[in-house]
């Protein structure tokens, strides 16, 4: 053992010596330690690795619970949603806003725009015009449904005279 540890040194020495000519034994020797070196190394580093990914994922999930389990974390989750739908709203009153804004403005200086209302929202026809309708299949579903309203009703009242 004494002998191998000094053969070892003086390798070492040797090695160090770049116009020795036992280098390129020394460096053989040495490749083979370091591999073994720098696979316990290696392994080493892995484990600390993981060890620091355990730790994360450990406070992570600690962290998580906390948040889930903890009332004021889901009044603040919950308050912010609604905050959201809120903004939300606010955004599309603003809309309908200016759009009711414009249409003031239309109904009191654009004569032809208060007519255009006029006859699309009371159906009134100038005197002299020809009305066309064209039905479109809600409408017909509609009047279908007025039909039936129309017969279960007029049933009702001949089954009510009959009696």
């Amino acid at each position: 053992m004494v002998q191998k540890q000094a053969i070892w040194e003086k390798l070492r020495f040797q090695a160090y010596d770049k116009n020795s000519v036992e280098f390129g034994v020394w460096s053989c020797c040495v490749s083979a330690e370091q591999k073994f070196h720098s696979s316990r190394f290696k392994l080493h580093t892995v484990f600390q690795t993981m060890k620091k990914f355990k730790i994360r994922y450990i406070i992570l999930i600690i962290a998580l619970t906390i948040l889930v389990f903890n009332e004021g974390s889901r009044t603040l989750t919950r308050r912010f949603f609604e905050q959201r739908k809120l903004q939300s709203d606010i955004k599309s009153a603003k809309y309908q806003n200016e759009l009711l804004k414009k249409r003031i403005y239309y109904l009191e200086h654009e004569p032809s725009y208060i007519e255009r209302m006029v006859r699309s929202e009371l159906n009134v026809i100038a005197p002299g015009e020809v009305e066309y309708r064209f039905h479109t299949k809600e409408i017909e579903e509609k009047i279908i449904k007025e039909k039936k309203n129309e017969d279960s009703g007029s049933e009702l009242l001949t089954s009510g005279q009959k009696t």
